[in-house]
């Protein structure tokens, strides 16, 4: 997810919440929150910049698959294509 750099803050309490919830519903290790050096510009000229967490462990991501998923039918495809690269089927 990408927030205006001006939201660092606000971004990681918002991943820390996302990361809590997965842990505390759905037994979902995650990383740190992470932004990295990378930064887009938008066409309104606000600076904006990646959050993100990974998934630690291979049957965390199965069930992330079965408890959440995507709504998005191209990520969710992406999602299926690794539960079955893992091994995990589905």
């Amino acid at each position: 997810m990408w927030k205006a750099s001006r939201l660092h803050k606000d971004g990681i309490e918002f991943f820390e919440q996302i990361k809590y919830g997965l842990k505390y519903y759905f037994d979902i290790e995650t990383t740190n929150v992470f932004s990295g050096n990378s930064y887009n510009i938008r066409k309104d000229g606000i600076k904006t910049q990646p959050f993100r967490i990974k998934i630690k462990r291979r049957d965390a991501v199965k069930r992330f698959y079965e408890n959440i998923g995507f709504g998005n039918r191209i990520k969710q495809k992406k999602l299926e294509t690794v539960i079955s690269s893992i091994g995990l089927g589905r």
